[in-house]
């Protein structure tokens, strides 16, 4: 009855009486509101079960008493329609184009691909959509290399039948990027030799909880895609070093991030993050953090605690105060938050600015200037030594006001051949 076309329905009321279709009318509505109730809400787990074969995202289990097994079928059956229709246009556009070339039975099975809305048509376009994807891999597989190279193959899926189970699961390296990935097959936690995985470029929503068992790996490249979440079993992968994970919709990072003690470096740039989870300092070989592009508006205190923290970059946020309990973090030389909305910054955190000699007061004045705290700028210019010649170009940026605080500060400068900062400096002085 799920299945039932609209077509077939139509041609039963158009054989009634105005008096029956109206009574045959009737009846559907008390059955379609009857089928949407908790009390018969179990008889759509068959069908959830037939989404969930489809994705593995589809939850199969709910809380008693309620009618979420119909609100979800609803809303998955809408959902994988939608992506099914995606990838369809998608293989059709590269046929067009000339970028990938089908066997013609199987691009003529493409145009006439039923695109009705019922199960049955969605379980007939799944099972076609993964033999266009299968035949697209086949070329790139070999069982002699432990590696799969699948970058920009016009790919929408990864196949979940036990052949590629089986294969998969003897890679130590998997590049899927830049493709039209919408998901991840549930069995990656069988590749149990995976060391590097990429899935940059893609249109990844999530990633399979079932990632936290691949044990072996350490590079895991995630970039520009639509994930929101990261899964908590991530911090389950004991060798990880390396996230990349910029450019997605990130709201939050997981805090079993912090059980990783191979981490090294974490990048999470253009996201829409508010804070970074504490947990991040107890990863010991951790040396970087860039978080740029973010809503965050402050750093973990916790920082302080780290052990192999060297920089963290976190410009263009929201952050407004710097805790200055990152200045006993032994390891930590630089701090770069420009384009933030500072409001004071501790003295001990001066150095911590940019780390190298003299140029730090220069480049901590830049910095304040774009943050509207040119005052601040001016002390810590007065207390920093003298400028070096090498680092002048960065006074060009400055403002008039900053660069007079520079002549007074440093009134013999060698200002070496001509230049905008040479020009504005001796028309300050005369």
């Amino acid at each position: 009855m799920l299945s039932l076309p609209l077509e077939p329905l139509a041609i039963i009321l158009s054989c009634l009486s105005p008096e029956d279709a109206a009574s045959f009318k009737a009846v559907c509505r008390h059955l379609h509101k009857k089928a949407h109730s908790y009390q018969l809400d179990l008889f759509w787990q068959p069908y959830l079960n037939r989404l969930h074969a489809m994705d593995a995202s589809v939850s199969v289990v709910g809380p008693a008493n309620t009618a979420w097994r119909s609100h979800c079928f609803n809303h998955s059956f809408t959902k994988i329609h939608a992506r099914q229709l995606f990838e369809i246009e998608h293989f059709k556009t590269q046929i067009y184009e000339g970028k990938i070339n089908l066997p013609a039975e199987m691009a003529r099975r493409l145009v006439r691909l039923p695109l009705t809305k019922t199960l049955s048509a969605l379980e007939i376009r799944h099972q076609f959509l993964n033999e266009i994807n299968a035949f697209l891999i086949a070329p790139f597989s070999s069982s002699d290399s432990p590696s799969l190279w699948l970058q920009g193959c016009s790919l929408t899926r990864i196949p979940e039948d036990e052949e590629w189970l089986n294969y998969f699961k003897t890679l130590k390296s998997i590049n899927c990027g830049g493709n039209q990935l919408q998901a991840f097959p549930r069995w990656i936690g069988e590749c149990k030799s995976l060391k590097y995985l990429n899935l940059d470029n893609n249109q990844l929503e999530y990633l399979p909880e079932s990632i936290g068992n691949c044990q072996k790996l350490k590079w895991l490249w995630i970039d520009n895609n639509r994930l929101k979440g990261l899964p908590e079993s991530l911090g389950d992968c004991a060798n990880l070093e390396r996230i990349f994970a910029s450019e997605n919709q990130l709201l939050a990072l997981p805090d079993s991030l912090g059980k990783c003690r191979k981490l090294d470096c974490v990048y999470v740039d253009k996201n829409k993050l508010t804070s970074l989870p504490s947990s991040l300092a107890y990863c010991p070989l951790l040396v970087g953090i860039s978080c740029e592009h973010n809503f965050l508006t402050d750093l973990p205190v916790s920082f302080r605690f780290s052990q192999g923290l060297t920089y963290i970059h976190c410009s263009h946020n929201k952050i407004t105060y710097i805790p200055k309990e990152l200045a006993q973090c032994a390891t930590l030389e630089s701090i770069s938050c420009w384009h933030n909305e500072l409001e004071y910054i501790d003295i001990e955190l001066k150095k911590l600015m940019f780390s190298c000699d003299n140029k730090d007061g220069i480049e901590l004045a830049l910095q304040y200037q774009n943050n509207n705290y040119q005052r601040q700028a001016l002390t810590f210019l007065r207390n920093v030594g003298r400028a070096t010649r090498a680092y002048l170009p960065c006074l060009d940026s400055l403002s008039s006001t900053l660069v007079e605080a520079v002549i007074n500060q440093f009134g013999d400068l060698n200002l070496g051949s001509p230049s905008p900062c040479k020009t504005r400096v001796l028309r300050l002085r005369n």
